[in-house]
Formats: C-alpha cells, structure tokens, sequence
C-alpha cells in the first residue's frame, strides 16, 4: 500500500487510489486529479492529464504560480497514483524554495518513488518542461 511520501520538508505526495487514512497536517492540498476524497476547504483542486506531451504552456505556467504561492505552506499532493502530476507539482514548489532544477527533480524522485512500483516524475514531457526552466 502506499502512503503519504514526503518528499521534504513540509511537502508529501499521496495518490488517490492509495488514499492514506492518516494525512499529514498541511495548511492545504493540491488535488490533481479528478474525483476528490473530501470537501475540506483547504483543498485546490486542479486536475490535469498526465500526458507523455507535457503540460499545455499556459496550464503549466499557472501550475508554476501556484506552486510559488505555496512553497512556504506545508503542502500535500494527489494525484492519481502519486508519482507524475503530484511529482510535477512537488518539484515546482521545491524549485520555488530555491533548489535547482535538477536537485528538486532528484529528490522528488528518490523520495516519491515506493520499492516496487513505477519511479515518481518519470513522465517525460513534465521532465521536459522542468529542465526548461
């Protein structure tokens, strides 16, 4: 089963499929995905594909801002699976911390990814975007 990955500091990722019990306390969750666990009021929901495409432009630059609007908030993220969009947002907040593309990209991945399943933020088109920045 998996559970609430954190990925540093003050922001996890979570998959809906895998929907854990037990949340972290964050100030808010950004939902990526479609049908939501709760209508808490904290919660942003924002779903978008996880397509091998990439974001569109316009989307992924409003995902940029949101991410720096909650890079000092305790965050948690959902997607589907909890590996891809989650992972992309992950990495967006980490790079508006102040890590480099490159090292927000590694610690998503080593600490989103659970032994035996598919390695967080393996979606190309979204490693495309980030290493554009």
């Amino acid at each position: 089963v998996i559970v609430c990955n954190e990925i540093a500091p003050g922001l996890w990722q979570a998959g809906r499929r895998h929907f854990p019990e037990t949340l972290p306390e964050v100030d808010v969750t950004l939902w990526l995905t479609g049908q939501m666990a709760s209508q808490d009021s904290r919660f942003i929901v924002l779903p978008f594909p996880d397509s091998s495409d990439g974001l569109d432009p316009v989307l992924f630059d409003a995902l940029r801002g949101l991410c720096a609007g909650l890079a000092s908030h305790r965050v948690l993220c959902v997607c589907e699976e909890g590996k891809n969009r989650s992972g992309l947002a992950s990495a967006l907040i980490l790079i508006a911390r102040g890590l480099s593309v490159d090292d927000a990209i590694s610690t998503v991945k080593r600490n989103g990814s659970s032994p035996g399943s598919v390695e967080a933020l393996s979606n190309v088109g979204f490693l495309r975007q980030l290493r554009a920045l």
